[in-house]
Protein backbone atom coordinates (compact mmCIF):
# COMPACT_ATOMS: atom_id res chain seq x y z
CA UNK A 1 0.00 0.00 0.00
CA UNK A 2 1.39 3.16 -0.94
CA UNK A 3 -0.60 6.51 -1.19
CA UNK A 4 0.49 10.24 -1.77
CA UNK A 5 -0.54 12.86 0.32
CA UNK A 6 1.00 15.48 -1.42
CA UNK A 7 4.45 17.28 -2.36
CA UNK A 8 5.92 20.29 -1.96
CA UNK A 9 8.69 22.34 -4.10
CA UNK A 10 12.17 21.87 -1.78
CA UNK A 11 14.25 23.89 -4.21
CA UNK A 12 14.68 24.60 -8.28
CA UNK A 13 15.58 20.20 -8.93
CA UNK A 14 13.90 18.68 -5.71
CA UNK A 15 10.42 18.19 -4.56
CA UNK A 16 9.87 16.38 -1.29
CA UNK A 17 6.70 13.90 -0.80
CA UNK A 18 4.53 12.66 1.89
CA UNK A 19 3.31 9.11 1.30
CA UNK A 20 1.57 7.03 3.53
CA UNK A 21 3.38 3.40 2.66
CA UNK A 22 3.25 0.19 4.71
CA UNK A 23 6.34 -1.48 5.78
CA UNK A 24 6.07 -5.30 8.01
CA UNK A 25 2.47 -4.65 9.27
CA UNK A 26 3.28 -0.91 9.96
CA UNK A 27 1.62 2.13 8.93
CA UNK A 28 4.49 4.53 8.45
CA UNK A 29 4.18 8.30 7.23
CA UNK A 30 7.37 8.51 5.09
CA UNK A 31 8.38 12.36 3.55
CA UNK A 32 10.91 12.05 1.07
CA UNK A 33 13.69 14.39 -1.26
CA UNK A 34 12.94 13.50 -4.52
CA UNK A 35 14.64 14.40 -7.96
CA UNK A 36 14.28 14.12 -11.58
CA UNK A 37 15.98 12.07 -14.28
CA UNK A 38 16.66 13.40 -18.26
CA UNK A 39 13.01 12.37 -18.68
CA UNK A 40 11.66 14.25 -16.21
CA UNK A 41 10.84 11.24 -14.23
CA UNK A 42 11.09 11.22 -9.73
CA UNK A 43 12.95 9.46 -8.35
CA UNK A 44 13.29 9.42 -4.32
CA UNK A 45 16.75 9.74 -2.56
CA UNK A 46 18.20 8.50 0.45
CA UNK A 47 17.26 11.87 2.05
CA UNK A 48 14.40 11.59 4.12
CA UNK A 49 12.21 10.71 7.08
CA UNK A 50 9.69 7.55 8.23
CA UNK A 51 7.94 7.62 11.17
CA UNK A 52 5.28 5.97 12.63
CA UNK A 53 2.28 7.36 13.44
CA UNK A 54 3.03 8.09 17.16
CA UNK A 55 5.81 10.03 16.13
CA UNK A 56 4.24 12.08 13.32
CA UNK A 57 2.01 12.99 15.82
CA UNK A 58 4.77 14.26 18.44
CA UNK A 59 6.81 15.99 15.84
CA UNK A 60 3.68 17.92 14.42
CA UNK A 61 3.65 20.23 17.42
CA UNK A 62 7.58 20.93 17.09
CA UNK A 63 7.54 22.39 13.47
CA UNK A 64 4.59 24.36 14.09
CA UNK A 65 6.56 26.37 16.87
CA UNK A 66 9.61 25.99 14.79
CA UNK A 67 7.60 27.93 12.22
CA UNK A 68 5.97 29.84 14.49
CA UNK A 69 9.56 30.98 16.10
CA UNK A 70 10.95 31.41 12.45
CA UNK A 71 8.25 33.93 10.80
CA UNK A 72 7.22 35.42 14.30
CA UNK A 73 3.84 34.95 14.09
CA UNK A 74 1.13 32.00 13.61
CA UNK A 75 0.38 30.55 10.96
Amino acid sequence: MEQLIGQVQKNSTEIVRVIITEHKGHSLVDARVYFPDKNGEWHPTKKGLTLKAAAVKELLPLLQEALEKLAGVKV
